[in-house]
C-alpha cells in the first residue's frame, strides 16, 4: 500500500504569506522519496493551495516513477483539501485549478484520504524548512514580512522561557509560545 502524507504552512501570515509543502511517499513503511518547497508567495497564497502543490507534486513522483494502479492513501492534516477530495465540500476559487490536476492524477490510483491530526506526521519541520531557506535567499521578503515578525526582544524573551523559536518566527507564534508558557 502507498502511502502519501502532506503537510503545509503559511508564514508569517496564512494568506498572502509564503507558503511551504512537504510532502513524503511510503510503500509498505519505507520510505520512497520526499521533498519540501516553496508553492507560492504573497496575493491570495494560503496553506491549502500549499498542501495541494505538495499533494500534486507527490502525485507527478508516483506516476512519473511507474506506481500507476497501486492503492494508496492519501493523508493529511488540511481539513479544507480533504473535504474537498472527498466530495464533503464544494470546490471554489481559488481552488478550482489545483483540484482538478489532483482529481486527474488520484484518478490513476484505487485511494482514500484521511484527515489526521499534526502529529501524525512527521514532515511539518519540512515546510518550515523551506519557508526558512527562502526567507534566507530573499531578503527583500523579509523587508516585506517585517511588520509580521517577531522582534529580536521577543525571540529572546521565549529563549528564556526555554522555546527555541526558528529563524523568522511570526508574531502570531510568538503570541502562542506565550500562551502555552502562561498555562
Amino acid at each position: 500500500m502507498l502511502v502519501i502524507e502532506t503537510s503545509s504552512g503559511c508564514w508569517p501570515v496564512d494568506l498572502g504569506g509564503v507558503c511551504t509543502y512537504a510532502f513524503s511517499i511510503k510503500y509498505e513503511d519505507r520510505e520512497l522519496y520526499s521533498s519540501s518547497g516553496v508553492a507560492c508567495v504573497g496575493g491570495g497564497c494560503n496553506s491549502v493551495l500549499a498542501e495541494y502543490h505538495g499533494l500534486i507534486k507527490a502525485l507527478e513522483w508516483l506516476v512519473g516513477s511507474g506506481y500507476k494502479d497501486e492503492p494508496l492513501i492519501v493523508r493529511t492534516t488540511n481539513v479544507i483539501m480533504a473535504y474537498q477530495l472527498e466530495g464533503g465540500i464544494r470546490v471554489t476559487r481559488p481552488y478550482e485549478e489545483v483540484y482538478k490536476r489532483a482529481s486527474e492524477l488520484l484518478n490513476m490510483f484505487p485511494w482514500t484520504v484521511e484527515l489526521v491530526d499534526t502529529n501524525e506526521i512527521g514532515i511539518d519541520y519540512m515546510a518550515l524548512d523551506a519557508y526558512v531557506r527562502y526567507m534566507d535567499e530573499h531578503p527583500e521578503a523579509v523587508a516585506k514580512y517585517r511588520e509580521y515578525l517577531a522582534s529580536e526582544e521577543e525571540v529572546a524573551k521565549l529563549r528564556e522561557l526555554g522555546f527555541k523559536p526558528h529563524k523568522y518566527l511570526s508574531k502570531f507564534e510568538y503570541e502562542e509560545m506565550l500562551r502555552k508558557a502562561s498555562t
